[in-house]
This record gives C-alpha cells, structure tokens and sequence, in this order.
C-alpha cells in the first residue's frame, strides 16, 4: 500500500514537472519576441550587475519559438540547445515507459 502511494506521488510529480515545463514552451510561443523592459528573476541582474553569463537565453529561445533563428544564436548561442533539452525533458516525463 505504501509503495502505491509513493508511486502515485512520484507519478503526478512528473506530470507536474512536464506540464510546468510544456507550460514555459507555450508562455514563450505566445510572448513577443522584442520586449523592451521585459521582466528578469535573475539575480545578478536583480543585485544590479550589467552582465551574466545566462542573460539573454530565455529571449533567445523566444526568438527561435519564433523562427528568427539567427537572432537568437545572436541574443544567446544556448537558446537552441536549451529548448532542446526542454523538449527531450517533457517528451522523457510524458512516456508511459518513464514510472520510477
């Protein structure tokens, strides 16, 4: 009986994780993909720094949901490889053959 439980825990954590993560890929679909003023939770750039190594991959991975790939290798070369790993992530937690 417990081992149930636990697997059906485990089991709605990962559709959780896959709908949050489907979620994110929609958000950015229907964003615009220039924004000026756009919203950050990074948080160097919060703390004031003009510079960090993972700024711009969000706007990035924007601009190739929206086919303007060049810009987005432009805006961040890991926008590409990011929406990547997101898609193998949610195609790996919506896989009847992924119950732990």
């Amino acid at each position: 009986m417990i081992i149930k439980k636990f697997m059906l825990v485990s089991l709605f954590r990962q559709k959780a994780e896959a709908l949050l993560w489907l979620g994110v890929l929609i958000s950015m679909i229907l964003s615009h993909p220039v924004m000026e003023g756009h919203l950050t939770l990074c948080p160097l750039a919060l703390a004031g720094f003009h510079w960090c190594p993972g700024c711009g991959v969000g706007r990035s991975m924007i601009l190739a949901l929206h086919g303007q790939v060049n810009a987005s290798i432009m805006m961040h070369p890991l926008g590409l490889p990011a929406i990547a790993v997101l898609s193998e992530r949610i195609y790996e937690l919506f896989s009847p053959l992924n119950i732990h």
